[in-house]
């Protein structure tokens, strides 16, 4: 992929920071939001293009793929960081998985975040 198309489309990446125990044993909404004016190149995700598992009832008409070089996060139930969202097309979508090419060499290091409709299952 070339560099360029690496500043073709600018998404507005919302991060949410992961939940907190508080007082009382309940956890925290992880309410503090960040959000990031992001540039890549957002495509369509084509049957057979790549080896990912799709959630039940998730059709590739559900999903987008964008490739940039800003980190984007996925859910994580270690850290209990929820996933970064985005809105395409007037509707929401998650980060479902993020796949991260940078420290390979490679002269357009990358993460390539795989975008599920949020409204999906």
């Amino acid at each position: 992929m070339s560099f360029y198309l690496f500043n073709t489309h600018s998404l507005d990446i919302t991060s949410r920071e992961p939940s907190k125990l508080i007082a009382g044993g309940k956890m925290s909404s992880g309410s503090s939001t960040v959000v990031l004016g992001v540039k890549g190149s957002l495509q369509p995700m084509r049957q057979g293009d790549s080896q990912i598992k799709l959630p039940e009832g998730v059709t590739s008409d559900d999903v987008r793929v964008f490739y940039t070089k800003t980190k984007i996060f996925a859910s994580n139930t270690n850290t209990k960081k929820p996933s970064d969202t985005t809105v395409i097309d007037s509707q929401e979508f998650e980060a479902f998985r993020v796949f991260d090419w940078t420290g390979f060499g490679l002269e357009t290091d990358h993460y390539k975040a795989v975008f599920i409709r949020k409204d999906q299952p």
